[in-house]
């Protein structure tokens, strides 16, 4: 039987306000909360002694810490979280089975088969190729226990659900139009077997000045529960979290309350401190019990003196899988991809204007939220 590991995509609500306005743009409850400016101390990071040249995503698998980069002679690096030292260096550029072209992470996670790990990769974005990275440590290359054609579309994502092989998630983003003035909100579906409907979401494309914006308004993206069939939707520019639990086919979104909303009008400029973006939820990474987000949008960083959103140190907010705030933290450094090991309780940060990776200790921070 196969187990399911980490996932690289909020304290108790004392409050809970439910919007069902039929006017609304969102077509599910809405529950505006208060997570903003709540997080405590500053957690600080060591960084590793270690090579990350062309670095792009931390992932954590299991007792594996692997780093996925740019360089053509090994995409894969492999490291021990527990010594940290380098034990493989795999994946060259290739089209033979064992190789990559443009490899990304599937969600983000890794599962277990007897005593190997198996980490899925996605690879030119048309083959799924499950990397057994226990016996590549051993081969000194990469090990492919199996590889498929990875179903996709050429709009958005189809993510397979666990319960049944012929069940699916599908996902269509925003759309510009041929002719860039309109804008085409985003769609999802379920597809089980032959049959298809929608998850009813938004009612209207967001109200903005021009369809480039409100494009720009659904940019994010998804993160997987890692055992059940839970998927939570982040957005860049937004104070939104969507939430799509196909376990108990319930859908909802929780918004902090007082931001912009999907039913206020945006100009070119909504998104914007100065000349400079905001980025809210960038990067996401995962427990059985809790989600741990990066987040940009709070006063400890757009405050910041000489703000910058790609160098200006951020949040992590941790919320449960029901979308309650459960703690935060300030880091001390920038990091830009993040990773989270259970065992060691350890939270992994890759900064890749510098090619570091950062190690910050979250025992203090999750011992009460396990």
């Amino acid at each position: 039987m196969r187990k399911k590991l980490n996932c690289l995509f909020y304290a108790i609500m004392a409050t809970l306000f439910v919007s069902c306005n039929s006017n609304s743009n969102l077509m599910f409850p809405t529950h505006e909360v208060d997570f903003m400016n709540k997080t405590g101390d500053v957690v600080n990071g060591n960084p590793l002694n270690i090579d990350v040249m062309g670095a792009r995503e931390v992932l954590v698998c299991d007792t594996l810490l692997v780093i996925l980069t740019r360089d053509h002679q090994g995409y894969f690096k492999i490291y021990s979280t527990n010594t940290h030292k380098l034990l493989a260096d795999i994946g060259k550029q290739g089209r033979a089975k064992n190789e990559f072209n443009n490899p990304m992470s599937s969600y983000g996670y890794a599962y277990k088969e007897g005593n190997d790990i198996i980490l899925p990769i996605i690879d030119n974005r048309s083959t799924l190729k499950n990397i057994n990275l226990i016996q590549s440590i051993k081969e000194k290359t990469a090990v492919i226990a199996s590889d498929s054609d990875y179903p996709t579309i050429a709009d958005g994502n189809i993510f397979p659900l666990n319960k049944t092989p012929e069940r699916q998630f599908i996902f269509n983003q925003a759309q510009l139009l041929s002719s860039s003035d309109e804008c085409e909100a985003p769609k999802y579906y379920v597809k089980d077997g032959d049959s298809k409907r929608e998850i009813k979401v938004f009612a209207k494309t967001v109200n903005a000045d021009k369809a480039i914006t409100a494009s720009a308004v659904y940019s994010g993206g998804f993160i997987r529960h890692p055992q059940k069939d839970i998927f939570v939707e982040v957005f860049n520019y937004m104070d939104y979290l969507f939430f799509f639990d196909f376990e108990s086919d319930k859908y909802y979104s929780i918004h902090q309350k007082g931001s912009l909303s999907f039913d206020d009008y945006l100009d070119s400029k909504w998104s914007m401190i100065g000349d400079k973006d905001v980025y809210h939820f960038s990067s996401a990474t995962c427990t059985e019990n809790f989600i741990i987000f990066l987040y940009g949008a709070g006063d400890y960083c757009i405050k910041a003196k000489d703000y910058d959103p790609n160098s200006t140190p951020k949040e992590i907010l941790l919320f449960d899988w029901k979308g309650n705030y459960l703690a935060g933290a300030k880091l001390n450094v920038y990091v830009s991809s993040i990773a989270y090991d259970e065992k060691h309780k350890v939270l992994y940060g890759l900064n890749r204007r510098n090619e570091s990776v950062y190690c910050f200790d979250l025992s203090g921070l999750v011992k009460g939220v396990q």
